[in-house]
């Protein structure tokens, strides 16, 4: 039971993590846009 939940901690922290990057280049390119 707890390395499952260990495994799904690390996989949603990783999909935050790429979540923000992709976000951030969005405003970027929004900022660079307008």
């Amino acid at each position: 039971g707890k390395p499952k939940m260990v495994i799904r901690i690390a996989l949603a922290r990783k999909l935050l993590v790429i979540l923000n990057a992709k976000a951030r280049d969005a405003r970027t390119e929004f900022a660079n846009a307008t």
